[in-house]
């Protein structure tokens, strides 16, 4: 039972899950495209980046996660094969970094040209209540040398009846289009 934590812990908890809330629809859209959620970093980039970065993965095809596996770490060594910006900051990653955690943060890293949801409802009861709340829209923009930005990505919510609302998000330095399309999924 949480009660039976220390007040800190459960706070770490609540974190946890809000985070795990946030990225559900992006976890959920992932696996209807019947591709690997989860990928170690090696696999992924396997022309880049040798076995040796073990404890990285890719989370689908958008985010990198950098799980903290060790008690009361502070900082990271990080490899980041392409351009990476940090999920809640926004700030840009260098190839090779020293990255500092807070305590409680999970290590979360979104792919340059990629656009992702996250869901706001952190205190809903379920996920099914929690699918029609507010999200917010992360857009890391991939600009080349010519300031010409663009970034783009997918967001699915499954209906009952096999029906599914999808979302396509095209970004550029100056625009964003959102099409939206109600799709029936195969059985």
């Amino acid at each position: 039972m949480p009660s039976k934590f220390t007040k800190y812990a459960q706070r770490l908890m609540v974190h946890a899950i809000r985070t795990r809330y946030s990225l559900h629809g992006y976890m959920q859209t992932w696996i209807s495209m019947r591709m690997p959620l989860l990928r170690p970093l090696h696999l992924a980039y396997a022309d880049v980046i040798n076995d040796s970065v073990s404890w990285q993965f890719m989370y689908g095809d958008s985010l990198m996660i950098a799980p903290i596996v060790e008690p009361l770490v502070t900082e990271l060594n990080l490899t980041f094969p392409e351009k990476y910006f940090e999920l809640w900051s926004g700030e840009a990653m260098a190839s090779n970094v020293h990255f500092s955690i807070v305590m409680h943060d999970i290590p979360i890293f979104i792919r340059a040209g990629r656009i992702i949801a996250l869901n706001l409802a952190h205190e809903s009861l379920s996920i099914e209540e929690a699918r029609m709340q507010p999200y917010l829209l992360i857009i890391a923009l991939d600009c080349t040398e010519k300031f010409s930005c663009h970034a783009s990505g997918i967001h699915k919510i499954f209906l009952r009846h096999r029906r599914c609302l999808e979302f396509k998000f095209e970004a550029s330095e100056k625009h964003l289009n959102i099409t939206t399309t109600l799709i029936t999924t195969p059985d």
